[in-house]
């Protein structure tokens, strides 16, 4: 959780070195406005995050750590509203590409059908080529027959009836000719009717394709649109993420100033006459005293079981607790309540779970507080760190996380006065 620092009066640094906040809640989603609404309210956000920015870099450097962590608490605030940001920016990157998803299948659709109806008029027309071709055929036939038929109304019905046979043979002539005209006449009414519905099936296709095609450019169009809507959203959220970038890039600044301020002010590896006494701080460690959680990561950036930030004193002292003492602590028993001063109260609210003991109970049989947690009142909120043995002469040796802001373990030797706090959990 955030970070919880040692004072001492070692050095002439302003006032107490306050904690950072060993807990803290996550902030309220946002809630996306549409339109140009959202677009005002993205471009207002990035403006506040540039002003930001700027007032933080350009700040004069504070001693006191408390101006550091209003500083880092200012940015971490900005950043939770940013990812906010970022959340729904992408929630509405993804309705847009599911959009432009769905047009796309569309459009493949009617693209497909134009094809098919492409298909389909291309065998029309080869339809009415053959059909204008047999029609061709059947006027020259029936151009013959009018022709012979023609011919043929210049004999009178006495010089026909004179060179046929007998009477059946001229009335057999007369029937034939009559027979192929109309077989003729029926055959070209066929193919002029078969090639007018062919004709009128490929203008009812080419109706198809146009209005296909006017569909298919709606479509595109509509692609067009959402693909820029998806650029730009695109584009914000690459603005809030580099916005967010900067300031972990600050925040890691300031924790370093904040740390060497604090290796300042605590004047070594030992100090007497100050809020705590202690000696025999050893050098910081990453990873160290067994802790595992996320430990190698950047600070402060997972929570852990009990809701607290990783590499922070509340987090390894709950840890050592759990892991290395067997105690049963409740996933819930910090929500909300989990900075180093806090646990006082958790406990006295919840006897269940643990007891607070007070350095005048224990009568000076110091080794009764092996194995619990030691609440120091350094700063605003305190710090914890766990009791691993018994060092004699009224000094417990302490193992601890984040007393220098730097996210790592180091031990030493704590003199017990009067103004510790001894957690024994259950």
């Amino acid at each position: 959780m955030l970070k919880t620092k040692i004072q001492s009066n070692a050095t002439s640094v302003n006032g107490q070195l306050s904690r950072r906040a060993s807990w803290w809640p996550r902030g309220p989603t946002a809630e996306s406005e549409q339109g140009k609404h959202k677009e005002r309210a993205i471009k207002a956000g990035l403006i506040a995050i540039a002003i930001s920015l700027v007032a933080i870099t350009g700040a004069a450097p504070l001693a006191a750590a408390d101006q550091f962590d209003n500083q880092i608490q200012a940015l971490q605030d900005q950043n939770n509203a940013n990812k906010q940001q970022v959340k729904q920016l992408q929630l509405q990157a993804d309705s847009y590409q599911d959009a432009i998803n769905k047009l796309q299948a569309q459009m493949n659709e009617v693209q497909a059908q134009i094809y098919a109806n492409q298909a389909r008029s291309a065998d029309l027309k080869k339809q009415i080529a053959v059909a204008e071709v047999e029609l061709e055929k059947q006027k020259a036939l029936l151009g013959e027959d009018i022709k012979a038929m023609y011919l043929g109304s210049q004999i009178s019905t006495i010089e026909m009836l004179a060179s046929s046979n007998d009477l059946s043979e001229f009335f057999d002539k007369q029937q034939y000719r009559e027979i192929v005209q109309t077989k003729i006449k029926g055959a070209l009414d066929k193919v002029t009717a078969l090639k007018v519905q062919l004709r009128t099936q490929d203008e009812q296709v080419q109706q198809l394709l146009k209005d296909e095609q006017t569909m298919n450019d709606q479509l595109a169009a509509d692609r067009d649109k959402q693909n820029q809507l998806l650029g730009y959203t695109q584009a914000q959220k690459d603005q809030y993420t580099a916005a967010i970038k900067a300031a972990n890039s600050q925040i890691t600044s300031l924790r370093e100033q904040q740390a060497a301020a604090e290796r300042a002010a605590f004047g070594g590896s030992s100090s007497t006459g100050g809020v705590i006494t202690y000696s025999g701080l050893t050098g910081q460690q990453l990873c160290g005293g067994g802790y595992n959680f996320h430990c190698a990561d950047t600070q402060d950036a997972y929570t852990d079981y009990w809701g607290l930030w990783n590499r922070e004193c509340v987090s390894y002292a709950a840890w050592y607790e759990a892991t290395v003492k067997g105690k049963a602590i409740p996933y819930y028993f910090f929500a909300g309540v989990g900075n180093a001063n806090q646990w006082q109260g958790d406990l006295i609210r919840n006897p269940s779970v643990g007891s607070v003991i007070y350095p005048n109970q224990l009568g000076g049989n110091y080794s009764a507080v092996v194995g619990t947690i030691v609440y120091m009142p350094i700063g605003v909120l305190g710090h914890v760190g766990a009791v691993l043995r018994d060092e004699g002469g009224g000094w417990v040796r302490v193992g601890q996380y984040n007393i220098y802001d730097m996210g790592m373990y180091s031990e030493m030797d704590l003199k017990i006065t009067n103004n510790l706090i001894f957690f024994r959990f259950n």
